[in-house]
């Protein structure tokens, strides 16, 4: 059965569904294991144990702070960032809990994160972001774009900054190397260009999905987290094409030159030749003008001489 992809506002609809029979607390706990699931099967505490969480103030970053705490719990050297932080009471937990398990909160981003930290998970937006990309989000997302070719970078549900529908557009948004979808992949997945992405959440019920009219995912076993491997096979085909279309037309523009180089040789060549040719009869008329006037001179002084002979002989 194929998995069903879903706009922003089918998204919002099954949220609040999901709320008919689930607290909010109990959603966010659930998809933060999952994510976690996610992170421990890609990135492992030997070769990615320092983390950077950056949390949004919406249920992405509460997301991102429970996530935070299971990760510590679990091993990893993590460390917040919480830019612009939600009132409610349930942040204001969130943020207790993983104080009480001595997970630090950074006043600003780091300078240094490309030599400090190994994976950066993105927590800022989720299917409920609404572009412009305000302050001081802006530069945050900018930064994090910047460091994600050093630096492995986990979205939760899209990149933020990124349309929910219709992907990254102008490139405003982070591009993951992993990609955890929550519940349900969004529209804007389907562009998803990074190596992993998995489905987290195993909430949907056969009556939601009926009412919904989507499929409910097959998950292995026991598991929140499910891979999904269409985008990755969409993703790779659509680079090999561009490549492919790359490799051509950088083959044509090298065949354009060599012919242009060819072309511009034999005019040279031409060119040199007719100018030679041309400087030939100068070179001729000017002996012939030089020997016009040595016979001049010569019958001249035989006249002289003649002349002068005759005087002397008077």
């Amino acid at each position: 059965m194929s998995i069903s992809y879903i706009n922003q506002q089918k998204a919002k609809l099954i949220d609040l569904a999901l709320f008919e029979f689930f607290s909010v607390e109990t959603l966010v706990e659930l998809a933060a294991l999952a994510c976690v699931s996610a992170i421990k099967k890609v990135y492992s505490t030997n070769t990615h144990p320092r983390i950077l969480a950056i949390a949004g103030p919406g249920n992405n970053g509460a997301d991102t702070l429970v996530a935070s705490r299971h990760l510590k719990q679990s091993g990893y050297n993590i460390e917040i960032f919480y830019p612009k932080r939600n009132k409610k009471e349930m942040f204001q937990n969130y943020v207790e809990q993983n104080v009480q398990y001595e997970v630090p909160f950074l006043e600003q981003l780091p300078q240094q994160i490309e030599s400090n930290y190994d994976l950066i998970i993105d927590g800022l937006f989720g299917f409920s972001f609404q572009p412009p990309i305000r302050k001081p989000f802006d530069t945050i997302i900018n930064k994090i774009k910047h460091l994600s070719e050093n630096v492995p970078v986990v979205s939760i549900d899209i990149g933020s900054g990124q349309d929910v529908e219709k992907g990254n557009l102008n490139n405003l948004g982070i591009e993951p190397e992993t990609l955890i979808s929550l519940t349900l992949p969004k529209e804007g997945s389907k562009f998803f260009t990074g190596k992993h992405h998995f489905l987290g959440g195993n909430f949907l019920t056969k009556s939601l999905a009926k009412r919904f009219d989507v499929n409910i995912p097959q998950f292995p076993h026991g598991e929140m987290k499910k891979t999904i491997i269409k985008a990755n096979k969409q993703k790779k085909t659509i680079k090999q094409q561009n490549n492919k279309q790359t490799t051509k037309t950088t083959t044509i523009k090298q065949k354009q030159k060599t012919n242009n180089n060819t072309t511009n040789k034999q005019r040279n060549k031409q060119n040199n030749n007719k100018q030679t040719t041309i400087q030939k009869p100068k070179k001729n008329e000017q002996k012939n003008n030089n020997q016009k006037t040595i016979n001049k001179e010569t019958i001249n002084n035989k006249k002289q001489k003649t002349k002068n002979k005759q005087q002397y002989n008077q």
